[in-house]
């Protein structure tokens, strides 16, 4: 988040994906970098989309700086490392934090859903356009420790 007062997110499903089709249902979730939930929308006015709103005071109020942004489909909820829900189950509007908890995993309390493609629009943040899949990242780390390692027994030498 480049500008908390301006920062804002908002999601948009795609005609035909999934599920979710033309009426998509999303949830959106902010969090710390830490997994501490911050703030979370599931509907916005009668509307199935997601949407963090620039201005809240709950946004306004954060520094700038990275944050973790998560989008599921309906039901789909972040939960701590004891299964606590971070936030309310269902939830119309803005929603708090229910625990301190850090996230841990994400549980689906209905029958599983597709899950189709989305849009996220955001203002007041930069984001990284690339995110290697894990593979490619766990190679990357190997890779680095391999380094570490040859120096450190170079320098033992």
């Amino acid at each position: 988040i480049s500008s908390p007062s301006t920062f804002s997110a908002t999601t948009t499903t795609t005609s035909g994906s999934g599920t979710w089709g033309t009426t998509g249902d999303t949830q959106l979730f902010l969090f710390k970098l830490d997994g501490t939930g911050i703030l979370a929308n599931d509907d916005t006015s009668g509307n199935l989309q997601s949407h963090l709103p620039a201005g809240d005071t709950h946004l306004t109020a954060l520094t700038a700086g990275d944050y973790l942004i998560g989008v599921t489909v309906y039901n789909l909820d972040p939960r701590d490392a004891f299964g606590n829900p971070i936030f309310q189950d269902t939830f119309p509007g803005l929603d708090l934090p229910l625990t301190a908890g850090v996230l841990d995993h994400w549980q689906n309390n209905e029958s599983p859903r597709s899950v189709g493609a989305y849009t996220i629009t955001l203002t007041g943040a930069s984001y990284v356009t690339a995110v290697p899949e894990p593979a490619t990242t766990g190679l990357l780390f190997a890779l680095g420790g391999g380094v570490a390692v040859w120096r450190a027994r170079r320098r033992a030498a």
